[in-house]
């Protein structure tokens, strides 16, 4: 079940330029924490001293991984020592309706499509198939026939396209983001120096392009599917 917290607190005059500092450097952090919905800070225009936060979290299980993570730890030894423990309040809500603003959802979908630029930069340009699995969610399914499930097939697939296509560059044309949605169209250029589904190699230079979807659920790829000219390698 999703966490919504508000936390208020009240710090020392002292403490209050320190603590907001803290606050900009460690909420820019959290943009992609897994789990985390988002994350805002303020402070009381009436009593500077005054910060209030709201929190949203997918599960027990992210604000539990929240609260271990290096960069909260960093803020609490800051803040905690200027707090005054006598005036904090924390209240769990449950959310009945809503909305999300345009740069809350704006920055959601940027950050999809710099996980396909990471995806394509290394496991596609630098041939590297297996230090790409922390952008896939543990679910994935990737809809290439007769490969295993999960990321291993998408795994035996680069390997394929490597050994098929040693040099091969791969060009993001176009990236396209929609709701969970990311759309990819691609160029490609390579030389065919291995064998690719039963057909030798043939030493040629080869252009083609494609396109790529791309589904998302808490920050990771959970599906993929692909299309390529495959009458562009002939």
């Amino acid at each position: 079940m999703p966490i919504h917290t508000i936390a208020e607190y009240r710090v020392r005059p002292s403490g209050v330029l320190k603590v907001k500092n803290a606050i900009e450097a460690f909420v820019p952090q959290l943009a992609d924490e897994p789990g985390t919905r988002m994350y805002f800070a303020w402070r009381s225009q009436q009593d500077p001293t005054r910060f209030i936060h709201f929190y949203a979290f997918e599960n027990d299980e992210a604000f539990e991984a929240h609260t271990r993570s290096a960069a909260f730890k960093e803020f609490e030894s800051v803040y905690l020592p200027e707090v005054d423990r006598d005036d904090v309040v924390v209240t769990e809500c449950h959310e009945i309706a809503g909305t999300q603003h345009a740069a809350a959802l704006q920055a959601k979908q940027d950050q999809h499509k710099e996980v396909v630029r990471e995806f394509t930069r290394i496991f596609r340009n630098e041939h590297n198939v297996d230090d790409v699995r922390h952008l896939f969610h543990q679910d994935f399914v990737h809809n290439f026939r007769k490969m295993p499930d999960g990321f291993e097939g998408l795994r035996q697939f680069g390997l394929m396209m490597n050994t098929a296509f040693p040099d091969m560059v791969m060009t993001s044309e176009d990236l396209i983001a929609a709701g969970n949605m990311v759309v990819e169209r691609i160029s490609a250029v390579a030389t065919h120096l291995g064998p690719l589904m039963g057909v030798l190699p043939t030493n040629r230079t080869v252009k083609w392009t494609g396109i790529h979807i791309y589904e998302f659920d808490e920050g990771k790829i959970i599906e993929h599917w692909g299309e390529v000219a495959l009458l562009e390698l002939l």
